[in-house]
């Protein structure tokens, strides 16, 4: 009993200890001086500094592999409608400034994220939405995404017949990276309802991975998944924002793509 009692006693005592011993949880923020990036990272403004969001802008410049969305925070239970519209034009100023210094506007984005009363005082963030690779690459991080334009016929599900030396490349890629898994990702533009799009993006992902298993790719190592509309590049408010029908039509274009995206990596690629 004695022994029952001095376990119970003991247990008591270390609980504040673990409780107070938790670590601080890591923070995603970077600086444009770091050269290893992931998907969630993100990277503190200085919108007010002109010479900041120029030091900004010449870093997106120089990585065309990185996509990222200018988010501004406003706290979740907040109803004020006016602030949301001002946390909205600071979002959409960012946007413009670092476009007008020669950032292409397909790889930014800006939003106004909900967030915790803490969080809602914290400065504008650029947030690291996607990273592309090429079949070149050296290196492959889960969630990173090699994009292929042009191989599905704009109209269906048919791939174009140029496109053959670019699936003949995609097979060979597959294959000799065994440690890799990918999802076929099939992606459309707003235009249209959330129905067929998806169903579209999935049956345009579906014909590819088809390919790849008929020329002996092992179905495991291999997914499709049609998104649809959900995971825009350049949501509706940005593209609502073009000056012309033509720059209009280009955003469009850039929310409709497949890509291969890297899920799993079991091996040094």
């Amino acid at each position: 009993m004695k022994r029952f009692i001095c376990c119970l006693l003991l247990l008591f005592c270390t609980v504040p200890v673990f409780l107070y011993a938790t670590p601080i949880q890591k923070t995603d923020l970077k600086t444009v001086n770091d050269s290893v990036f992931v998907t969630g990272d993100c990277i503190r403004l200085s919108a007010g500094d002109n010479a900041a969001m120029q030091t900004t802008a010449t870093f997106l410049v120089r990585h065309p592999e990185l996509f990222f969305c200018v988010t501004v925070y406003h706290e979740q239970k907040s109803k004020d409608t006016l602030l949301f519209a001002a946390r909205m034009k600071t979002a959409q100023a960012i946007y413009d400034t670092l476009v007008s210094k020669g950032v292409p506007f397909y790889r930014l984005s800006w939003n106004v994220s909900r967030v915790s009363v803490q969080k809602a005082a914290a400065p504008p963030v650029l947030e690291l939405i996607r990273v592309t690779r090429t079949m070149h690459d050296s290196v492959y991080n889960p969630g990173d995404c090699i994009p292929f334009n042009g191989i599905m016929d704009n109209e269906g599900t048919r791939t174009r017949p140029e496109a053959k030396d670019t699936l003949e490349a995609l097979l060979h890629f597959v294959k000799t990276h065994p440690g890799l898994t990918f999802e076929i990702a099939g992606h459309t533009d707003s235009r249209g309802s959330d129905k067929f799009n998806e169903k579209l993006s999935l049956s345009r992902a579906g014909v590819i991975r088809d390919y790849l298993l008929q020329h002996g790719v092992y179905a495991p190592s291999v997914t499709a998944k049609g998104y649809g509309e959900k995971q825009l590049l350049l949501p509706d408010h940005v593209i609502n924002a073009a000056k012309t029908k033509q720059e209009t039509e280009r955003m469009h274009q850039q929310n409709r793509r497949t890509e291969i995206r890297i899920l799993t990596n079991t091996g040094r690629h």
